[in-house]
């Protein structure tokens, strides 16, 4: 299967990961958050044709301390490089960290434009979003967005399902919760992904078997029958 999203970046002993990671997986998503992250994940992909994808894109928490200025420069270089990634991402609204309404503002103002140049691009969208689910949701469906990965998932299985009914993928980590079970057993598998969000979860892109292993439990299916669907639906995601 493959492992939805990861940070490869930021992976100690990369090489060595990637060598381990070639024995039990078949491909990897690997996710930017800001301008360096973006430009080191497409080098990485570069590196790995046909087994790491890159997604670029500008997270809340970054975005929130940016001027306009420098958020412009991370938009112009994901259009100049469009063709080193498959999403634009990770992206949306993280109001943990924001502790004021400037800062909320700012997030938001750089979500709208980074969705509205992913569907510009024709690009699927990688989800960011804490404390902020519904709100994400609600701007994802105002922008018409077709292709959503909502990252990490934590919100309710009513937001879970409401996602799928517009065609969107739940990711799931390798962190066990009532919640996240509930989301799992509510939605088919055809809109479900696994994940690892090494190196900040998983301690390397292997952990995002755990998460197929969850989808297992929760399905009452074998893994292997498991992985090999999160695999295709992370293909049609991510058209590759």
């Amino acid at each position: 299967m493959f492992d939805a999203h990861c940070h490869l970046e930021t992976v100690p002993k990369l090489d060595e990961a990637l060598a381990a990671c070639r024995a039990k997986l078949n491909g990897l998503i690997t996710c930017g958050y800001d301008l360096p992250s973006s430009v080191r994940n497409a080098e990485i992909a570069a590196s790995n044709p046909n087994y790491v994808w890159a997604c670029g894109g500008l997270a809340p928490q970054y975005a929130m301390k940016m001027n306009d200025d420098e958020v412009a420069k991370v938009f112009g270089y994901l259009r100049e490089h469009v063709d080193s990634f498959v999403a634009i991402g990770e992206i949306g609204l993280d109001y943990k960290w924001a502790k004021t309404e400037g800062e909320k503002a700012r997030q938001k103002t750089a979500f709208e434009k980074q969705i509205a140049l992913a569907n510009e691009l024709q690009k699927p969208v990688v989800i960011h979003s804490r404390e902020a689910e519904e709100e994400c949701v609600e701007l994802l469906l105002a922008a018409k967005c077709e292709r959503v990965q909502l990252h990490c998932f934590s919100g309710t299985a009513e937001l879970a399902k409401r996602a799928a009914d517009s065609g969107w993928f739940i990711s799931i980590p390798p962190l066990r919760s009532k919640a996240r079970k509930q989301a799992v057993k509510s939605l088919e598998l055809e809109y479900l992904l696994a994940e690892s969000d090494a190196p900040a979860i998983g301690k390397d892109p292997l952990a995002c078997l755990a998460g197929a292993e969850m989808i297992a439990e929760e399905k009452g299916m074998e893994r292997g029958e498991v992985e090999a669907v999160l695999e295709k639906n992370c293909r049609r995601l991510f058209s590759i």
